[in-house]
């Protein structure tokens, strides 16, 4: 049973305008229905005056909450129209400015195997350390010989040729 009314095909029981205090020009093209209608067992709140045109007007109800989802809808449904392609091209816009740049292959420092074209090796990097040891590498020989002579483990040519060496125990 299809109800005749206003001229874009919604029913004059159907009421509905612009959210009050908007400010986004989208909600001149999607209003906020005065009670909720229930279309396919589901609770709508908003009609889109552009889907009316096209659709019959209980296909033209959507949930849309706040401007940018009815921007979503404006984009997805009705790509030709000019505020839709405002919206998408200052989408693509914010989205070139978060973009992170990822080297293409040609320009990857390390890749797993070396190109048989290229015979140029690159170093590897060294690990960073991230303290200063307080002694060098020969105060540190020096320490670990004493010790061992101290200890009585000295490897020297001479206790081993006596037979006075013994083996650390493991």
């Amino acid at each position: 049973m299809e109800e005749e009314g206003a001229p874009n095909g919604i029913p004059d029981h159907i009421v509905h305008s612009p959210p009050k205090n908007a400010t986004d020009p989208v909600w001149n093209l999607i209003h906020r229905l005065e009670k909720p209608a229930t279309y396919k067992g589901k609770a709508y709140t908003h009609i889109c005056l552009l889907c009316v045109r096209t659709k019959v007007w209980q296909e033209s109800i959507c949930r849309v909450g706040n401007a940018s989802n009815a921007k979503s809808h404006l984009v997805s449904s009705h790509k030709k129209y000019d505020m839709a392609v405002q919206v998408h091209q200052h989408r693509l816009s914010r989205s070139d400015r978060h973009m992170v740049h990822v080297a293409p292959k040609a320009e990857v420092k390390r890749q797993a195997s070396p190109s048989p074209t290229s015979p140029v090796v690159q170093p590897s990097k060294r690990q960073k350390t991230w303290w200063k040891a307080p002694v060098s590498r020969d105060q540190i020989s020096g320490h670990i010989a004493r010790w061992l002579i101290r200890d009585g483990t000295c490897l020297t040519g001479d206790l081993c040729k006596k037979g006075t060496y013994s083996p650390l125990p493991y």
